[in-house]
């Protein structure tokens, strides 16, 4: 089966533009990031872990932990893991095509920014 790019359900969040190729289970993402995202605050996912694998590109991740920013660094063929309830968000220096792989499946309303 091959799913062309342009039959694939399309969000835009901000600097993030999501592209769902309907697959579930594992859920499987193409996502381009160009900028801070979210554009304020941090996101988080509280019901899936997030495997991001980069193709293209480089930036920052941001992730809160004990209370202060950890900056991690990243470029095309790096893998990303966020663990599920990992605060984060991109960094302005990311400009970045990623393939992302969540499971359990994600919806939206999982997403919690602060």
């Amino acid at each position: 089966m091959v799913i062309r790019k342009e039959k694939a359900q399309t969000r835009e969040r901000g600097s993030a533009k999501v592209f769902d190729y309907g697959i579930k289970e594992p859920n499987i993402f193409y996502a381009e990031i160009n900028g801070r995202h979210p554009l304020t605050g941090y996101q988080r996912n509280t019901k899936i872990k997030e495997v991001i694998l980069v193709v293209d590109g480089d930036g920052e991740i941001v992730l809160e932990e004990d209370n202060q920013d950890k900056v991690l660094k990243f470029q095309a063929g790096d893998l990303i893991v966020l663990e599920m309830n990992q605060w984060n968000y991109w960094s302005e220096k990311t400009k970045a095509k990623m393939v992302k792989c969540c499971a359990p499946t994600f919806y939206p309303e999982q997403r919690e920014s602060k």
